[in-house]
């Protein structure tokens, strides 16, 4: 691995302010849980949903920074993962559009459907589940 730039290492203690360790691990464990809920209801799909890391969940958030930061959220996500040149490379080397899609439809579910909720709060992941199979 190599060494740091002192901007990297700027950026990157910059970013621990507001996310630190504690907080991204706290993140992980929810949404593995969210994940693991899911692959008991989705057991027909095997190999679709895996746990996720704090690597993954920097990268998201680093990507959701980033689109606001560059004021380009609301473009679609074919546009910002495409790869004919006109995409956002910086999205599409951290992470795939489909993982980017399944950690979105985590945090709909977790908004729309709070812990405890009487509510079905898998209605996102059916979504989710049928779309992905038509993006292979």
């Amino acid at each position: 691995m190599s060494k740091k730039t002192e901007g990297e290492w700027i950026t990157l203690k910059s970013f621990e302010l507001f996310f630190d360790d504690a907080v991204i691990t706290e993140i992980v464990t929810w949404t593995n849980q969210k994940i693991e809920n899911v692959k008991a209801i989705y057991t027909s799909k095997a190999g679709f949903l895996y746990n996720t890391s704090v690597t993954e969940i920097r990268a998201l958030i680093g990507i959701l920074l980033f689109l606001g930061a560059t004021k380009i959220s609301k473009e679609s996500t074919a546009c910002i993962w495409a790869k004919d040149g006109t995409g956002k490379p910086i999205c599409i080397a951290a992470m795939s559009k489909k993982l980017f899609l399944c950690f979105l439809c985590i945090a709909y579910a977790l908004t729309i459907h709070p812990q405890g909720s009487s509510e079905d709060p898998m209605t996102s992941w059916h979504l989710f589940a049928t779309y992905t199979t038509n993006l292979s």
